[in-house]
């Protein structure tokens, strides 16, 4: 009996890893113009990538994109020879002067929350300032990431950004964020992301 145990364990397969698609820089939401790249972790041969369920023919763990198009926005997928389908990774690509970037749309309760309000072109921004349903949360003459260190409840709602491109002054489209777990009363149409379970929408 002890045999046949040995024999059967030796027999056991162990499933290969799932793919990860990494986003450098790391915020989903982008401009026109703006370059960004993904890369399949963890890296291995025989790389293929998949942009909205078409194989994109990319033999590389890394997949740039240059001067980001409206195009080019949806789900990215990878697998290489040694691991399993990534999960898919939204790309959105706006048109605009300004945008509230952020790493993804759901946070877990205690993460950090990072925005950034970004310009066409990374132009210089000044005056730059955040708000969370339409209350004014930062103001800073040079642009600068808004950091909330650990997300809770409270801070669920709408979010945008306002700053000064040379004389223009611009304001981002607005951004929800959703905190994992919470029913995002503030908000006036809750969607279904604010409810349990939910899972990062940008990663």
């Amino acid at each position: 009996m002890a045999l046949l145990l040995v024999v059967s364990a030796g027999q056991q397969t162990v499933n290969p890893p799932k793919a990860v698609v990494s986003l450098d820089p790391p915020w989903y939401r982008l401009l026109e113009k703006d370059n960004v790249s993904l890369k399949c972790l963890p890296e291995g041969y025989s790389t293929q990538w998949w942009h909205n369920g078409s194989l994109i023919s990319s033999q590389s763990s890394s997949y740039f994109i240059k001067s980001a198009r409206v195009n080019d926005s949806g789900e990215y997928q990878c697998q290489t020879s040694s691991t399993l389908h990534s999960d898919p990774v939204q790309l959105e690509v706006h048109i605009g002067w300004v945008l509230l970037q952020a790493v993804w749309q759901v946070f877990l309760k205690g993460e950090m929350i990072e925005l950034r309000c970004h310009a066409w072109k990374s132009r210089p921004l000044h005056k730059v300032s955040y708000f969370q349903d339409d209350r004014r949360k930062k103001f800073s003459h040079h642009n600068t990431i808004f950091h909330i260190p650990k997300a809770t409840g409270q801070h669920n709602g709408s979010y945008f950004c306002r700053g000064l491109i040379g004389n223009r002054n611009e304001s981002s489209g607005s951004l929800n964020i959703y905190i994992q777990g919470e029913r995002c009363a503030a908000l006036e149409s809750p969607g279904p992301l604010c409810v349990e379970p939910c899972t990062h929408t940008g990663e």
